[in-house]
């Protein structure tokens, strides 16, 4: 089970990328969050659901990833691993939110779900845990970026994904929508050298 979550972790962004490229084109079709959530509310579900399991799958990748540059830069890795985690946890409590609104809206106007739901984000912990703490992880893979520059024989193909996709998660909002969907899918093509590495690392032990 161990082998197989490192072997397959590195498409927990691909997996994030699919979810949100899914939401995309439900926001699409839809005029607001009321509707998404409960018109369409399979589609919310199964979205999120890819998310989630995307989200969780950051855990094992993370370790790998620090498995990958071992002693190298050991402090900068280890805070990146602590920034990356708290970040993740924030992503998932996000992701638990967005199920929580189907319950939540169920049974109510647009106006009472819309102020219901205003009531939970205004709450401090709320805000801190599930929105303002998703900047962990963006520092977390600065410091990533960091340690495997650092590495010296990391290919700057990769590398230089690796940039451009948080350039384009960090100013994507700002930019256009569908760009920090996208983010999530450069920044596993560019952490595909490791991904192949420890896949036929692990597949040479299994035939040994």
């Amino acid at each position: 089970m161990k082998s197989l979550l490192i072997k397959y972790s590195f498409i927990c962004y691909a997996l994030i990328t699919l979810g949100q490229l899914w939401l995309y084109s439900l926001n699409s079709r839809t005029e607001g969050l009321y509707e998404r959530v409960t018109i369409n509310s399979y589609e919310w579900i199964g979205s999120h659901i890819i998310l989630l399991i995307g989200a969780f799958l950051i855990f094992p990748a993370t370790l790998t990833l620090k498995t990958y540059l071992k002693d190298r830069s050991k402090y900068l890795v280890y805070t990146a691993i602590i920034l990356t985690f708290l970040g993740t946890i924030s992503l998932i409590g996000q992701f638990i939110l967005d199920f929580y609104l189907i319950p939540l809206f169920k049974g109510q106007t647009s106006k009472t779900a819309y102020e219901a739901l205003g009531q939970i984000q205004s709450n401090d912990f709320v805000k801190f845990f599930c929105y303002d703490l998703i900047v962990a992880w963006m520092l977390g893979q600065i410091l990533f970026i960091t340690a495997l520059f650092n590495t010296k024989n990391y290919p700057k193909w990769a590398l230089g994904l690796f940039i451009f996709g948080l350039l384009m998660l960090i100013l994507g909002n700002s930019l256009h929508e569908l760009m920090e969907r996208l983010s999530y899918l450069i920044i596993s093509i560019a952490l595909w050298p490791i991904f192949r590495e420890k896949h036929k690392s692990i597949t040479q032990q299994g035939l040994k």
